[in-house]
């Protein structure tokens, strides 16, 4: 299941600028991985951080404050307060999901690579 994305439509009064700057934004998917699961999650640059894991809340069963996301080319960990355009967030980037462990830390990111499969016969 993949979330839709509803913000580009508008929103406002429709006499300001909101809607010329809403019809302008292009939708974005990012990928978002966690050992052999991949989410494929569309987007807007304009959208936090913590919205993308609220997004993820209802896919992984997970709360938003047990998440933390790295975007893996740079190996920074996303500030939920900042925009993905405020972070080099593009599109169709790769972002590592960790999950918050029993003691209270968050699990080393974990990203299975095509290369550690074994070939059907």
């Amino acid at each position: 299941m993949t979330p839709h994305l509803d913000s580009i439509s508008g929103g406002g009064d429709g006499g300001g600028d909101e809607g010329i700057k809403s019809e302008t934004l292009k939708a974005m998917y990012i990928r978002v991985k966690r050992n052999k699961v991949t989410y494929f999650v569309q987007c807007d640059p304009t959208e936090t951080t913590l919205e993308i894991k609220q997004k993820l809340q209802g896919l992984i069963d997970q709360t938003s404050n047990n998440q933390r996301l790295t975007l893996v080319s740079t190996n920074e960990v996303l500030d939920d307060s900042k925009t993905l355009a405020d972070q080099k967030v593009e599109n169709d980037a790769i972002v590592g999901l960790s999950i918050r462990k029993d003691d209270n830390e968050f699990e080393e990111v974990c990203i299975a690579r095509v290369e550690d499969y074994t070939p059907f016969s």
